[in-house]
């Protein structure tokens, strides 16, 4: 039996202090962990307490919290685990062995083996390897264990069918993100097609290119100005393309993300980059084109009108929030629950929402945001 860990506390919590409905809690939760809380949430509820009686004893316990900030959160899903699977086919779980707190899933290391000694790291990694690959892949009627299944757009489905409502004594509150631009129109410059490699041979062309490349470029200027020309986006998505179809058979990775409508901002972590510029030229299966072409915006990870709320039923802007402050929940869950959306954050990427590998200059608003969210949620009642 492993010990649980003790959570990082900033600063000391008062003598004697314990969770309970006397002290209820704010929680302010970043990508995947405002979907966390939504599950923790429902299971407070007492509704499911045969799952685990001894954590989620019967009796509804929601009341500990009193409101629920969510930044960057896939409420709808997002699709990066598509955009990387299609990229990179996850046909092999590679055997990484981490401690992940997954004790409750039985991937903790015995302290005591048949043979009456500790085990070790490697009989540990023998014996659940074959455990983490049914984990991943789920079996059967069970779908898979892993936040890329979870979080995806047929995966988040399973949450919002187990816990479809809110809350009436919650305070709910979501923020978007979006660190993508409109992909530009380029208009090819002269040095484009004075390079452009031509057989020498071939001397009528080679003066149409070059030097300077004027007669092309001019042609070209004036042809994606006649309605119902190619866009950029066009050229660029049939180039990829065409070279997509000879990956294969040169034993490469399997594709070269699409561009789309939506490109990275160029201040975007490097490392999400080639994610978010696969997410704006995605297209989501079974999708209505302009929504679909909505979800190409992105902070990198997660879809921007994602972020806004499960059910967009359900999602008020934040305009409409009583400006009379303190107010009970159950007063304003009178009207009925909501999730209340500040807004879009066009500023912060999904690296910069807690602060890592952030510039100096952004990691000053990632602070001041999270000041005026603490202050804000203090004043609720």
């Amino acid at each position: 039996m492993s010990r649980t860990k003790q959570a990082v506390l900033f600063g000391a919590l008062p003598p004697g202090w314990t969770w309970s409905a006397a002290n209820p809690v704010h929680f302010i939760c970043h990508s995947q962990g405002g979907n966390t809380i939504r599950m923790l949430i429902e299971l407070m509820s007492g509704a499911h307490n045969m799952l685990h009686p001894t954590y989620f004893p019967a009796g509804d316990r929601r009341n500990w919290i009193k409101s629920v900030t969510t930044l960057g959160t896939p409420h709808k899903g997002t699709t990066i685990t598509d955009v990387i699977t299609v990229s990179l086919p996850l046909t092999y779980v590679e055997p990484r062995f981490y401690d992940l707190q997954l004790d409750h899933w039985g991937f903790v290391r015995r302290q005591l083996t048949p043979l009456g000694v500790p085990e070790t790291f490697e009989q540990m990694c023998f014996r659940i390897n074959p455990l983490i690959d049914i984990w991943w892949r789920g079996t059967g009627v069970h779908p898979p264990h892993n936040g890329f299944y979870d979080n995806s757009i047929v995966g988040i489905t399973q949450l919002n069918t187990f816990a479809p409502n809110l809350a009436p004594t919650i305070f709910f509150f979501t923020m978007s993100f979006d660190a993508t631009v409109d992909f530009p129109h380029i208009d090819p410059a002269p040095q484009n097609s004075a390079t452009f490699p031509v057989n020498p041979i071939l001397t009528p062309l080679q003066i149409l290119l070059n030097p300077g490349g004027w007669p092309f470029t001019a042609s070209a200027w004036v042809y994606q100005r006649i309605p119902l020309s190619p866009s950029s986006a066009d050229y660029a998505r049939w180039f990829v393309n065409s070279l997509n179809g000879h990956l294969g058979g040169l034993n490469y990775f399997n594709r070269i993300p699409l561009p789309g409508s939506r490109v990275p901002r160029t201040d975007m972590l490097p490392i999400i980059m080639l994610p978010a510029l696969a997410m704006g030229g995605y297209y989501i299966p079974g999708i209505a084109g302009p929504q679909s072409e909505a979800f190409q915006h992105n902070d990198g990870v997660v879809n921007t009108p994602s972020m806004r709320g499960p059910n967009n039923a359900q999602v008020r802007e934040i305009s409409s929030f009583p400006s009379h402050l303190p107010m009970p929940a159950a007063v304003l869950a009178a009207v009925g629950p909501w999730y209340w959306h500040f807004g879009i954050n066009e500023t912060m990427d999904h690296a910069d929402q807690i602060g890592v590998f952030t510039n100096a200059a952004t990691y000053i608003n990632v602070a001041g945001m999270y000041s005026v969210l603490a202050d804000f949620v203090t004043r609720l009642s």
